[in-house]
């Protein structure tokens, strides 16, 4: 059980990782929309998303869609802080 833990551990860590580098990108993406007047929600972008994490994951493997939804609604809260902070910033 304990070998098990630490791979689960170790696993965690890379995830929170990818998730660190993610969101730097997101917050770019933010200041994007931001100074070119974009809508901070995408729906054919986010529907593209979700279809290529679909397609990738195995049918047993479903539940993780739901932990990728809430992955992408996190960016779009993120997006929304970055430009409000730049708004913000400016007056």
């Amino acid at each position: 059980m304990d070998k098990l833990r630490k791979q689960i551990d170790e696993i965690d860590s890379q995830i929170i990782k990818l998730l660190e580098a993610r969101f730097l990108i997101t917050a770019q993406v933010g200041e994007y929309k931001k100074k070119h007047k974009l809508p901070i929600y995408d729906q054919k972008r986010e529907q593209l998303i979700l279809n290529k994490i679909s397609d990738k994951i195995n049918s047993d493997l479903q539940y993780i869609l739901p932990i990728y939804q809430e992955i992408l609604k996190e960016s779009k809260k993120q997006q929304g802080d970055v430009i409000d902070e730049s708004s913000n910033s400016k007056s």
